[in-house]
């Protein structure tokens, strides 16, 4: 479990990356790659960490934040998918947090189409005659304060369920068993879209395929 100080950084960062993705900075924090290195050297393991934010990366490349898209909000999610896989361990801790974060970069995605409407409902305020400067500076502030307090929201609800999956995780137990064949099942739906985006071709989709059942055949037997 994370101690004080961490879940303070921990929480920073979860805010830092669901601000950073379209209001504020756009500086790559929002990067599930990055966001989620950081969480790992927060809690000292980036190791750990590297897998899980890894593959929300690929997860979150086709998506670009531009117009009225709606996009997997993988980066905020990052910060607890790790936590879960640090505070876990193993294999089954990579396999709790990936389909943690899976999870949460959805919902973290509608919770912005959600607010992006109600912005859109605030505006409308702009069409009425006699619209000033100082309107449209307190309106631009009041959708980016709206957006810190969805991050922080989001990032503490994420921690605190990271917490409880942690606990229930069973930290250091060895992968395998009913539990982790589960999660493998609930992880195919978007890495496939993971090994989709990458490999688009079916001839190389097959290579890649037969090897990586190559390399767990090769495992196993190691």
């Amino acid at each position: 479990m994370p101690s004080g100080l961490q879940f303070c950084f921990l929480l920073a960062s979860g805010v830092l990356a669901g601000l950073d993705s379209t209001s504020l900075g756009q500086f790559l924090f929002s990067r599930p790659l990055v966001s989620g290195l950081l969480a790992g050297l927060i809690l000292g393991d980036p190791g750990a960490a590297l897998p899980v934010a890894l593959v929300l990366e690929m997860y979150q490349l086709s998506s670009v934040p531009a117009g009225g898209t709606r996009f997997p909000e993988g980066g905020l999610a990052a910060v607890p998918a790790v936590t879960v896989a640090v505070g876990v361990g193993g294999g089954g801790g990579m396999l709790l947090g990936l389909a943690f974060g899976f999870l949460w970069a959805e919902l973290g995605g509608r919770s912005i189409v959600a607010l992006r409407r109600e912005n859109g409902r605030r505006m409308a305020a702009l069409d009425a005659p006699g619209t000033t400067v100082t309107l449209v500076t307190r309106l631009h502030l009041a959708c980016l304060g709206w957006d810190l307090v969805r991050s922080v929201v989001m990032t503490l609800m994420g921690l605190g369920l990271a917490a409880v999956m942690v606990i229930w995780g069973r930290p250091g137990r060895p992968p395998g068993g009913l539990e982790d064949g589960v999660l493998l099942l609930l992880l195919v739906p978007p890495l496939t879209v993971c090994l989709g985006m990458l490999q688009p071709d079916l001839r190389r989709a097959v290579f890649l395929g037969l090897g990586v059942m190559a390399g767990l055949v090769a495992g196993w037997v190691l």
